[in-house]
């Protein structure tokens, strides 16, 4: 039937009826793909949460790849907002 799972004398896994050491190894088998599946999906979350993080102003991506979720950058430099026409306009 297979190994008893550890801390359980072989005496006490072979007193036990078979259905129960059947059910006890396929939980075991079960925890097992689970903690791969953890820890497949942990990886998956934190390299999501770091391009989540990541825009134009942090990294070389161009601000086109921004999406819509960021805001257009402001440009500091160049002519200040003017209150009246330029010359030659009025």
């Amino acid at each position: 039937m297979g190994a008893p799972p550890a801390g359980i004398s072989e005496v006490d896994w072979l007193s036990w009826p078979a259905g129960a050491r059947e059910f006890i190894l396929a939980q075991q088998e079960e925890m097992v793909q689970l903690r791969v599946q953890l820890t497949a999906l942990a990886t998956e979350l934190a390299h999501l949460r770091e391009r989540i993080g990541r825009s134009s102003r942090n990294s070389s991506k161009p601000p086109s790849s921004d999406g819509q979720g960021y805001p257009a950058t402001i440009w500091l430099r160049g002519a200040p907002n003017r209150l009246t026409a330029p010359e030659g306009l009025c």
